[in-house]
């Protein structure tokens, strides 16, 4: 077993349990741990025993959570820790889900829209965006002039919030 699954097992044991909510990490004493942010996801730090000396390992929030729910089964060959919504800050108990890696990637809202929306170089136009809606919702976000991605989302007729962030973070509509 690897690192990162020893110190998920050894977290897990001696108490730690995320919130229903995905936002809280309770530690061994029932008090709230300090949790990081890297790579996308959230994280807290142990310091399991391995191999006979205490080293320091990251957890990461939404595999505790599934393990909360799930666990072993999150150890399975090919079985992932998936964000049914998306949004891998996201680790609320009903949003933590586990599949394969195909299903996985078709929680994400753009893998096949992604493709046919926004690849103008391909010649594709059904995008229900043009790019002055673009350029005004970056516009809109720089300047803080929204409620939440997921409203500005429902203003543009698109289906994610997620949408929204790729347009803002350039992952789409790259050439504008």
């Amino acid at each position: 077993m690897n690192k990162m699954k020893l110190a998920l097992k050894y977290a897990y044991d001696k108490g730690y349990r995320v919130s229903k909510d995905g936002k809280t990490v309770f530690g061994i004493r029932k008090n709230k741990i300090k949790l990081n942010k890297t790579k996308g996801y959230y994280y807290f730090c142990t310091h399991p025993i391995i191999n006979n000396k205490r080293d320091k390992v990251l957890v990461r929030v939404h595999r505790l959570q599934a393990y909360q729910k799930y666990g072993d089964k999150i150890f399975e060959d090919n079985i992932q820790v998936r964000h049914l919504n998306n949004n891998s800050l996201d680790n609320s108990w009903n949003n933590i889900d586990i599949g394969t890696p195909k299903e996985n990637m078709s929680d994400s809202p753009h893998i096949g829209e992604r493709i046919k929306k926004y690849s103008l170089k391909a010649g594709l136009s059904n995008s229900p965006l043009t790019e002055e809606d673009v350029l005004e919702i970056r516009k809109r976000v720089k300047n803080k002039q929204y409620n939440t991605y997921s409203k500005l989302a429902k203003e543009y007729g698109l289906k994610s919030k997620g949408t929204i962030s790729d347009i803002v973070n350039r992952r789409t509509w790259k050439h504008i």
